[in-house]
């Protein structure tokens, strides 16, 4: 399987290195469980840009100390907010959750930009 993750990256790898990765990987992933699990209250206490950050971390930071930093945060400001009482709106009448919006839109600026959908 390295062999395989060593021509897919283009570099070599190291044993040691991707179990790094892998315990990282497995740290957000317990990270992501914990906020997860706040995230289902009523009243909600997250932050409604905390999911738009989510999905940028499931992206981009996962298996990184950076995203494992940034989840530890968003957990432990949403941990004192549910602590404190203290929700987006004291009485939820709809919870909405948009994905991709925001994605389609720049991943079709950055293929217009190379050119990929000119006519």
């Amino acid at each position: 399987m390295i062999e395989q993750l060593e021509e897919f990256a283009g570099e070599k790898l190291s044993e040691e290195w991707i179990r790094g990765v892998v315990r990282k990987c497995n740290n957000m992933a317990e990270l992501h469980n914990e906020f997860w699990e706040m995230h289902k209250a009523k009243p909600g206490p997250v932050l409604n840009i905390f999911g738009v950050d989510l999905i940028v971390m499931r992206a981009s930071l996962w298996g990184r100390q950076e995203g494992i930093d940034c989840l530890e945060k968003m957990v432990d400001v949403t941990k004192k907010r549910w602590k404190n009482k203290e929700y987006t709106a004291h009485e939820e009448v709809l919870r909405l959750y948009w994905t991709y919006i925001y994605w389609r839109f720049d991943l079709y600026l950055a293929g217009w930009s190379r050119g990929e959908y000119r006519s």
